[in-house]
């Protein structure tokens, strides 16, 4: 019988055939085998959880595949004794404990729904902790007092029959419209002004006016480069902004501006959403505002890139860029001043 028994489960009194009852032996008979069998299990549940721990499988999803683990590695340590059974028990609370706060502090991947990647910024893992996952339409919290309406490039220059057409600016101007009346005292205009001729570009811009010469100062009718009729009547006491950049913040007089009236986040409408309102919002993230995109108010000239934007603004960035109705905006905005 002691060929059955492993030197670590004889009877200490070193009598392999003592009473199995009596001595934590274990019986001969196929239950040996079994708890190999168990302790390989063990090792194996150890080790998945391990490489899952470590390199956070895209596969594997909380709670379905780590309680697997977790659950596989509880079960197979009853047959350790009493203190091994505890460590294990306790290294595996920890394990989930760090699975949880990592799903509380992640950044959602796109690869599946319910995956979880680690923070990339320590400003990521904060606002995570309050995020409510953004869908398409709703704000995260309304504007504010401190909010201001940047309309983006609503001029005769991209009116239809125009060198710089957009297509939808006569459908986007009534949702427009209705935020302009609602605030128009928190609205800031902004206008594009192209150089006075190829030559006062500079750098690649060079090449850009060469090919777009006909917008030039010296070849534009100078009366495209006002605001559309329709939004004329609201400056005062909207402001208005002028600038020779895609971004509406590039030479620093809207921060200013922004900045002296305690501005803390923007409404962003006009056009277009993969040109200038692109180079505008990305600059308003960095500045550090909370940046709302006005959809329905975005004027483009083309579809497909249109939605591409939308798409990537509200995913991409679901944590700085909120992309949300007239309906939603105007339910949530009080203006007290």
């Amino acid at each position: 019988m002691a060929g059955c028994l492993p030197p670590d489960y004889q009877h200490k009194s070193g009598h392999a055939d003592a009473d199995p009852a009596n001595s934590g032996g274990i019986k001969c008979g196929g239950t040996f085998p079994t708890l190999l069998t168990r302790r390989f299990f063990l090792l194996l549940a150890l080790t998945f959880m391990l490489i899952n721990q470590g390199w956070h499988s895209a596969l594997d999803a909380f709670p379905s595949g780590h309680a697997v683990h977790v659950g596989a590695l509880a079960s197979a340590a009853t047959e350790l004794p009493q203190a091994k059974r505890n460590l294990v028990w306790a290294i595996g609370a920890i394990l989930v404990s760090t699975r949880i706060l990592a799903g509380a502090l992640g950044e959602q991947c796109d690869c599946r729904s319910g995956d979880w990647c680690c923070p990339r910024t320590p400003d990521a893992a904060a606002d995570r902790l309050w995020q409510v996952k953004l869908v398409m339409g709703q704000l995260l919290s309304p504007p504010g007092p401190h909010a201001v309406h940047l309309c983006i490039d609503m001029q005769g220059l991209f009116a239809p029959g125009a060198p710089w057409a957009t297509p939808w600016m006569e459908r986007a101007l009534p949702q427009m419209l209705s935020l302009l009346t609602h605030a128009p005292q928190r609205a800031v205009f902004t206008r594009f002004i192209p150089v006075r001729n190829k030559a006062d570009a500079r750098g690649a811009w060079r090449a850009y006016y060469e090919k777009w010469e006909c917008v030039t100062g010296e070849k534009l009718d100078p009366t495209l480069l006002d605001l559309v009729p329709a939004l004329t009547r609201f400056v005062p006491p909207a402001a208005v902004i002028v600038r020779q950049a895609y971004c509406a913040f590039a030479n620093g007089k809207p921060q200013t501006l922004l900045d002296g009236h305690q501005v803390d986040t923007v409404i962003v409408s006009g056009g277009e959403p993969d040109v200038c309102v692109l180079a505008t919002v990305l600059a308003g993230v960095d500045i550090g505002y909370r940046v709302i995109l006005f959809k329905g108010a975005l004027c483009s000239s083309s579809d497909e890139s249109h939605d591409a934007l939308l798409d990537l603004y509200s995913k991409r960035f679901n944590l700085r860029i909120e992309v949300a109705s007239v309906t939603r905006i105007l339910a949530n905005w009080s203006v007290d001043d």
